[in-house]
């Protein structure tokens, strides 16, 4: 539950042999053999079945993670037939190893498990009249890092000054944009004791856009969390991400 994965990697294979799912060993281990030539080998027994594990299951819909002893007696019975799996409608999604259904509740159900979706903040800061797709595929690209869907997000901020550009760029997400003051802005920033920057105030006003945007639009769906992924620097757009101080990846 706590330990870092272990990858082993030689001329031909990438190998991830401990923390594979809650410790990101497989995530990782695909990243790599992709980015190496090589090919992966998986050791974990749901994985040799060809089924996903109740741990990487959590960590591919982002949610909450399950008991420990539920990880181990659902990952048991899962090697033996599909387990029952509900899903929030609208969440179409095929998953190996589960018999999936719908229901309009905002929770994921696993057999007798119940698990709560972790909500996703995104903050984006940009240049003034920066092209639209810079902003959408930079946002991708800081998803893809914490290995996010993009379904998934809940809410995207940014400051009052950039709400055009930011809109643009974001609408193929259709998720709520939120903007904030530079104020409120400087606020977060203090608060949560974000690194401050000098560029940034001296072209808006404030210490920083991306970190607050995202801790601030969480707490508008009143939850003070914290930053899963710190600002990411993309041609001109910065991204960062915020979710539940539960956050296990």
């Amino acid at each position: 539950m706590r330990d870092p994965f272990l990858i082993v990697v030689n001329n031909n294979y990438v190998i991830p042999l401990l923390s594979n799912h809650i410790g990101g060993g497989n995530y990782i281990g695909r990243i790599l053999a992709i980015n190496l030539n090589k090919k992966i080998i998986y050791s974990t027994a749901t994985d040799l079945k060809g089924k996903v594990g109740i741990d990487e299951l959590c960590r591919t819909l982002f949610l909450e993670l399950p008991k420990k002893k539920d990880i181990l007696r659902l990952n048991k019975e899962l090697l033996e037939r599909d387990l029952e799996l509900y899903l929030p409608e609208g969440w179409n999604i095929k998953i190996n190893g589960y018999k999936v259904s719908y229901h309009d509740k905002d929770f994921v159900k696993v057999e007798d498990v119940k698990l709560k979706p972790l909500k996703v903040s995104v903050g984006v800061g940009c240049r003034r009249g920066i092209e639209s797709f810079k902003i959408y595929w930079a946002v991708k690209k800081a998803l893809y890092l914490r290995n996010i869907p993009s379904w998934r997000i809940d809410i995207i901020g940014t400051i009052n000054l950039r709400e055009r550009e930011v809109k643009e760029g974001c609408k193929r997400f259709n998720r709520e944009i939120l903007t904030f003051t530079k104020e409120e802005l400087n606020e977060a920033v203090k608060r949560y004791n974000l690194e401050r920057s000098e560029f940034v105030y001296k072209h808006v006003g404030t210490y920083g856009v991306a970190e607050p945007s995202a801790l601030l639009g969480l707490e508008s769906l009143e939850i003070k969390g914290k930053l899963i992924l710190k600002k990411l620097r993309v041609r001109g757009v910065t991204v960062a991400i915020a979710s539940h101080p539960t956050y296990f990846i």
